[in-house]
């Protein structure tokens, strides 16, 4: 009975004749390499047929809208910069910091934002930081009532959009909510920070900018004792800008309601 034939290991092969296949030559590892793959796929028998091109195989050209010209709008506003909080604490709180401070010759904005340790002792447990007492309202964005309130530079691509006329930019208002109502045994109170902002927004947009497509949204604070609107959004056809900012805040006089 002949002797049979030893398959050698893929590794015994590589390892035996690297020199052969770093330089691209053939020669037996080849030979063995190409048999031993057949004889364990079982390929001794049958013909390979190559598989057929399928439909995923075949280059899609990129969808209609991205073959489309697009232009990077930013709007950069610099303006008043604030964070609004309104929320509520209980009456007698409010009456024993107006007394605290009355004694010591203080507004109530000097231990309002500072002092913790004080604040804790005359509201309670419950007092964390000025930020937190917003029960009804928690914003942040420019303070003006029109887009002529801020100084705007419009830019696409780069370049800058000259003579920009801020009375063609469309306005909505919104109100903040309705007037806060604390509930039994408590008062509302609004604070703040305010202070120099940078406000950019941007966006892909089709063709050509137009002013009439630039619109800015605000919400009127009237309800929470404050005369001025807040910038909150920025659109363009429609569209929501994506926002980034810079800003440098002061404090806002805290407001009983």
């Amino acid at each position: 009975m002949p002797k049979k034939k030893k398959t050698r290991d893929v590794e015994e092969i590589l390892d035996g004749n690297i020199d052969q296949f770093e330089k691209g030559l053939g020669g037996r590892a080849g030979d063995d390499l190409d048999e031993m793959i057949r004889k364990l796929g079982r390929y001794e028998d049958e013909e390979v047929t190559p598989r057929p091109v399928l439909e995923t195989d075949r280059e899609t050209p990129p969808a209609e809208e991205d073959l489309r010209a697009r232009n990077i709008l930013r709007v950069e506003i610099r303006g008043d910069d604030c964070e609004i909080v309104c929320g509520k604490i209980r009456t007698k709180a409010k009456d024993r910091i107006l007394e605290y401070c009355r004694r010591r010759g203080l507004a109530v904005s000097d231990i309002w934002y500072w002092e913790d340790e004080a604040m804790t002792r005359l509201v309670g447990p419950t007092w964390t930081a000025w930020y937190d007492v917003d029960d009804f309202f928690h914003e942040t964005g420019l303070l003006g009532r029109t887009a002529s309130s801020f100084s705007i530079t419009v830019t696409v691509d780069g370049e800058a959009v000259e003579d920009l006329n801020a009375r063609k930019i469309k306005t909505t208002r919104s109100a903040s909510g309705s007037k806060p109502v604390p509930g039994k045994d408590h008062v509302a109170v609004t604070a703040g920070t305010i202070g120099e902002g940078r406000y950019a927004f941007e966006l892909d947009i089709d063709g050509e900018f137009v002013t009439g497509k630039l619109g800015f949204a605000f919400l009127e604070l009237s309800n929470l004792g404050i005369e001025e609107r807040l910038l909150v959004d920025v659109r363009y056809d429609g569209e929501s800008m994506f926002r980034e900012e810079e800003v440098v805040r002061d404090l806002f006089t805290v407001t009983f309601l």
